[in-house]
């Protein structure tokens, strides 16, 4: 990927960068799992779309922290996006959703089961109006099932995926990630979706076609592990803390004498002996209990008591060189700052901004030698700030016209941007 290299923030004025020019996605989606889809996919080139509700907009305006251009997380979340102000509920905007529609590849919406539908905007109608789209629902339950009219967000569900009962220690209560875990992935798993969907046009395989994606699914398929060990097994997964639930690797976050947090991780055998041998010599690594990678773990939590033992007599430096040097994995548990702070980070320029932008954003993932994608603004600060220019560019609308619709309440936005 290289240095990050500032971009100017009038994006919308750039060629397009990435192998998903000439995409156009609506994203109609509000906090977070569909916006998230369709920023990944804006990263590498699709036009994005964002059609907001006049007013405030995206409740994800509002989540945060702000500063003198609004909510610091919208830079990101909205980043490479166009943002119209548009209520696809009123009964004048109908007609422009409808020739949007009409020339977009993929629709990416995330409200409840029926909202679409209530509106006369479910599936049957989309793809009558354009029978190559490509539609992602994302929605907390999925639009069949009996829990699909239930109200869904990230937590929920990543509670139901069996996620949050293996994370934090065996003696407290389950433990959220630091981050909404669900809706990112979700995003994630939708926008690799919608990849797949429209390789099945390019192939002939299929036309448009709706993806049905619940939030709780995505986390339930990454954990993995938990069904066929419960089903094939007599094991039972639980959580554990800093190691792995079932034991089956060694690992823990300790402290050093100098007060930092250090993880390590032995997830193979000839590793593991490693660590035994540099945390407590020879002839702890020959224990005849350690024999496999099963009896090993099996005795995992003497052996934490040994790394945290022999970590808490060194500073963090020390520990890292020492590991380093006998080929075993430790790192340094990051804050923000360091993150910011790191050279490899810099190097590889996982951090980036826009010329103009005070705020800095996660670079653009994966690298790609050949067709990357890139940062080339951040979200807009007004609702409706490319109103104008897209209903003119792409629905065709007179600049009369759009303002008619603004002064009749069905868009929203200025002239001037």
């Amino acid at each position: 990927m290289g240095p990050a290299k500032p971009i100017s923030s009038k994006g919308y004025e750039m060629d397009r960068l990435g192998p998903l020019a000439g995409i156009r996605v609506l994203d109609i989606g509000h906090a977070l799992a569909g916006p998230f889809a369709a920023t990944l996919l804006g990263d590498f080139g699709a036009d994005v779309i964002k059609i907001e509700r006049p007013g405030a907009g995206d409740a994800m305006r509002q989540l945060g922290p702000e500063n003198e251009d609004g909510g610091v997380w919208w830079k990101s979340i909205a980043r490479n996006k166009r943002c119209i102000g548009l209520d696809w509920k009123h009964p004048d905007a109908r007609p422009v959703l409808k020739r949007l529609v009409q020339t977009a590849n993929v629709l990416v919406e995330n409200f409840r089961p029926g909202v679409l539908e209530r509106n006369n905007l479910g599936t049957d109608v989309l793809l009558d109006w354009n029978p190559d789209l490509v539609v992602l629902r994302i929605s907390g339950y999925g639009q069949t099932g009996p829990y699909s009219d239930r109200a869904g967000f990230g937590k929920a569900a990543e509670a139901i995926s069996g996620l949050l009962h293996l994370t934090g220690f065996p003696d407290g209560p389950p433990v959220y990630a630091g981050f909404p875990l669900g809706d990112m992935t979700t995003g994630l798993m939708g926008a690799y979706g919608v990849m797949m969907a429209l390789y099945a046009q390019k192939t002939g395989a299929a036309r448009g076609q709706v993806i049905d994606l619940p939030i709780y699914e995505t986390p339930m398929r990454l954990v993995d592990y938990h069904i066929p060990i419960r089903t094939g097994s007599d094991s039972v997964p639980m959580r554990n803390g800093n190691r792995q639930p079932l034991g089956m690797a060694l690992a823990g976050t300790f402290q050093s004498a100098d007060g930092k947090w250090i993880i390590y991780s032995a997830a193979t055998f000839s590793v593991a002996k490693r660590v035994l041998r540099l945390v407590g010599g020879e002839a702890f690594k020959n224990d005849p209990r350690f024999t496999t990678m099963q009896s090993t773990c099996s005795c995992d939590e003497e052996i934490s008591l040994k790394v945290g033992e022999w970590m808490a007599t060194r500073n963090a430096d020390a520990i890292l060189r020492q590991f380093s040097a006998a080929d075993a994995v430790a790192e340094l548990v990051y804050d923000t700052d360091a993150v910011l702070a790191d050279p490899h980070i810099l190097a590889r320029g996982n951090v980036t901004t826009v010329c103009g932008e005070r705020t800095k954003v996660v670079n653009v993932v994966p690298s790609m030698s050949r067709t990357p994608g890139a940062v080339q603004w951040l979200g807009r600060s007004k609702v409706g700030s490319d109103t104008f220019s897209v209903l003119s560019d792409i629905a065709g609308l007179s600049t009369d016209q759009i303002q008619k619709l603004v002064d009749a309440g069905a868009v929203a936005g200025s002239r001037e941007g």
